[in-house]
Parts: structure tokens; sequence; C-alpha cells
């Protein structure tokens, strides 16, 4: 099974470090953790490219496409379930200090899965080539994301409020700047005086 699809059967509770009780939860959360619930394998980045080796012209492995599915349309469904993954962690491992420092820390390893799965994509290691696609990226990034909003619902704040608040953030730094005042109408020359003659 490759690591894609193995991904893709991991469940939300992963995310933050679990696993689930059963295989339908399992392929449900997961394709909401990961991003990986598919409508149909389209043609991915760099399908063709170099050669047909699947990379793009910049080296990097790529993707089946796709997209839709949990992940792409039933937004009731993420945040139900990241507020399942942090009832179950509070239920299983407590509220303490500790336990909330792992599951800010968890956003740390996740990132670190996302940016070996960037490594083996763009093949930057000769010895081991092209390990990764963009599929693979993806689904670590979608990895971050979830674990940082269980992360933000764990000490008690809305994933939904942090989320728009930093969307809002954002928005207003790619407004388009406000144009500048007209600078000031130049003055008409003045005419020179009898003040203005200079004496021999």
């Amino acid at each position: 099974m490759s690591d894609s699809a193995r991904r893709a059967r991991q469940p939300a509770a992963d995310a933050v470090g679990a696993d689930s009780d059963t295989a339908d939860d399992e392929a449900a959360a997961g394709q909401i953790a990961t991003g990986h619930a598919s409508n149909g394998d389209g043609a991915g980045a760099g399908g063709a490219g170099n050669g047909g080796d699947g990379r793009d012209g910049n080296g990097v492995a790529g993707g089946r496409g796709g997209g839709g599915g949990a992940a792409g349309g039933d937004d009731a469904a993420i945040w139900t379930t990241v507020g399942r993954a942090r009832e179950w962690l509070d239920t299983t491992n407590g509220r303490g200090h500790p336990e909330l420092s792992m599951r800010i820390l968890k956003v740390a390893e996740e990132y670190g899965e996302a940016a070996a799965a960037w490594i083996g994509a763009t093949g930057q290691n000769p010895r081991k080539g092209i390990t990764h696609t963009l599929d693979d990226v993806a689904a670590e990034l979608g990895d971050i994301a979830f674990t940082a909003l269980v992360a933000a619902a764990s000490l008690g704040y809305d994933p939904r409020t942090v989320l728009a608040a930093v969307a809002t953030k954002v928005s207003t730094r790619l407004a388009p700047p406000a144009t500048s005042p007209a600078p000031p109408a130049s003055r008409p020359a003045r005419r020179p005086t009898a003040e203005d003659e200079v004496s021999p």
C-alpha cells in the first residue's frame, strides 16, 4: 500500500496521536484530516513532466489531482471532527499543562513530516531520490492545520473563530493600498517685485 493510500486511511485522531476503533471511522476521519477524499484522479502537477517520470519542470514529484469530498465541501464535518478529537484527547489524557504542551508540540512534529515529504517530493537526497508526491506533501500540510486547530480548541478557543481571525488579518494585508492623496497643485510663479531687484 502506498504511503498516500495509508495516510488516506488514518483517522483524524492520528493527527493528534491516536487510532480509531473502527475502519469506517478511520476512513471518514482520515479523509477529513488529510484531505484525501477525492472525486476522481486528476492529472496532478507534473504527471508527464521530465520524460514522464512524474516530476514537474522544477523536479517536484507530481500528485494525483482530484479534490472535493469531505475536505472540499463539508465544513461542518471538519469542525465536528476537531471537537471529537479534542474531547477524545481530554478523556484519554486529561487536560493538564503537560498534556496541552504535547498537543502544541504535535504541531511541530507534523511540520517535520511535511518538511520530510517535501524533501522526498523534490528528490533532494540523491541517495533516496523521489520518495514522496505532492499528494503526500498536501496531506502532511493538512495534518499540520488539523493538529493546530485541535490544539487551539484544547486551549478553550473556538477553532472557527481562531481561523476566521487569521483570515481577516491576512485579508487586510492583501487589500489594495489606499490611494495616496493628490500632490498639492503647484503655485503659479510669483512676479518679481522691487524688493527682489539686487542693487549694484
